[in-house]
């Protein structure tokens, strides 16, 4: 309820008058951000790496899914522990196709310190390439060791935004 609290916030300050421009600190129209937003309307299936029990993916495409009037195509939820998450990310899944805010959902085991092509379950790669448009990564670099390799492929596989989320910058500008 806290999380969506403030994705509410969020969405509110979006929709309100100041947000056509675009504006930057300094009261300039920033292309960036315009940019961004751009790119954002434009999503039509998230992928979520480290899901864990959901919280990201929610927020990610509740926030979308309000934002765009229209339910997203699929969300992709991906975690190495995903038999322990799967009992709760199937309710929660229920509950975003009640609310029309997905239209799909896949889930798979995932463990980032492999590369892609060593993953156990053979689906990963498969849902990974096939249209995603925004992957979001949060408390998992910080987290996981060795995920260099894993991140480094997914780059090459999907042509997307990616939200990183992290509270150790050092290891987003590794990344980066």
């Amino acid at each position: 309820v806290t999380s969506f609290s403030r994705l509410q916030a969020v969405h509110e300050y979006l929709n309100t008058d100041n947000m056509p421009d675009c504006e930057s600190p300094t009261g300039r129209p920033s292309s960036t951000i315009r940019l961004i937003m751009q790119r954002l309307e434009d999503v039509r299936s998230v992928a979520s790496l480290g899901c864990g029990p959901g919280c990201d993916a929610v927020g990610v495409a509740t926030w979308l899914c309000r934002r765009r009037q229209q339910p997203l195509d699929r969300i992709v939820l991906l975690d190495w522990a995903m038999k322990q998450w799967e009992p709760m990310l199937r309710t929660v899944s229920e509950s975003l196709h009640e609310q029309c805010c997905i239209a799909a959902t896949e889930m798979a085991t995932c463990d980032i310190r492999l590369p892609l092509s060593q993953q156990q379950d053979p689906n990963v790669e498969s849902v990974l390439s096939s249209s995603i448009d925004l992957v979001v990564v949060s408390y998992v670099f910080s987290e996981t060791r060795n995920w260099q390799n894993f991140l480094d492929d997914l780059v090459v596989l999907c042509d997307c935004l990616f939200l990183l989320s992290d509270p150790t910058a050092w290891q987003l500008h590794l990344f980066l």
